[in-house]
């Protein structure tokens, strides 16, 4: 399991040297993407078992849709606003701290690898819930890809400040990020039902979930949102959920 580590750790530095050379640190986030799944998939398929490859597949094509979205993204656009904060505060030692961080990164990503390997190593036949696990990813990485494209047209249409609150994002107000983590939630099913193995893959979707709603995801953008968008986002997070989907509160 070392050389899933060196691959994450390998990565993220070259990210730290891509964004330095472009100037948009946002570009860290398709590294972080592409180094899971490589990582991942080699950690997959170092064991021989029913589904090794089966997971490695699932990793790859989240690894690829995530990874491109995001390049497709940043490409010609501002840098994206969390780093840009980053960079207003570290100021003269933004380079050294920013290395640092994307080290941190590649460590945060241990569990999720962790978790692949313990779920590609279960030797048990195929069975009704690999299918469940399947279908858990597929919906997940499509449901993913459907919230990424509403978002993408919402600000084409409405270019100037305006909250999405079209499509899935009436739910929730990051229903990619509840796609994200209910993805990662296919590894437990695929380690079922071996104890061990379930348990160590229950890290993927709890790191996930942590990282997402209360580290490096949600606040962060929603302290950018309100400073950009002021009543109007606060008027929406007060009748949407933040992360799991359901129908919005409605004022009396």
């Amino acid at each position: 399991m070392i050389a899933p580590l060196v691959i994450l750790s390998v990565v993220m530095a070259a990210a730290w040297l891509f964004q330095r050379l472009v100037g948009n640190a946002g570009w860290a986030d398709t590294f972080w993407s592409y180094a899971i799944g490589i990582a991942g998939v080699v950690a997959a398929a170092t064991v021989a078992s029913p589904r090794h490859w089966l997971i490695a597949g699932v990793i790859a094509l989240w690894s690829l849709r995530l990874g491109s979205a995001i390049a497709l993204r940043n490409a010609g656009a501002p840098e994206d606003a969390r780093y840009a904060t980053m960079h207003r505060e570290w100021g003269g030692r933004y380079q050294i701290k920013m290395f640092g961080f994307l080290q941190l990164q590649a460590l945060a990503a241990w569990p999720l690898i962790f978790a692949v390997r313990a779920a590609a190593g279960v030797t048990s036949p195929l069975g009704a819930h690999d299918a469940m696990a399947l279908a858990i990813a597929l919906v997940a990485i499509g449901g993913e890809a459907i919230a990424d494209q509403q978002l993408r047209a919402f600000r084409r249409r409405f270019p100037h400040g305006a909250v999405c609150d079209a499509g899935l994002w009436y739910y929730s107000r990051h229903p990619n990020y509840f796609f994200e983590a209910f993805g990662w939630c296919a590894l437990p099913c695929f380690a079922f039902p071996t104890v061990a193995a379930t348990a160590i893959a229950f890290l993927a979707p709890a790191t996930i979930y942590i990282l997402l709603v209360y580290v490096s995801g949600i606040p962060p953008l929603e302290a950018h949102m309100l400073a950009t968008h002021g009543e109007r986002f606060r008027e929406y997070q007060s009748r949407t959920s933040a992360f799991f989907p359901r129908l919005p509160r409605h004022r009396s």
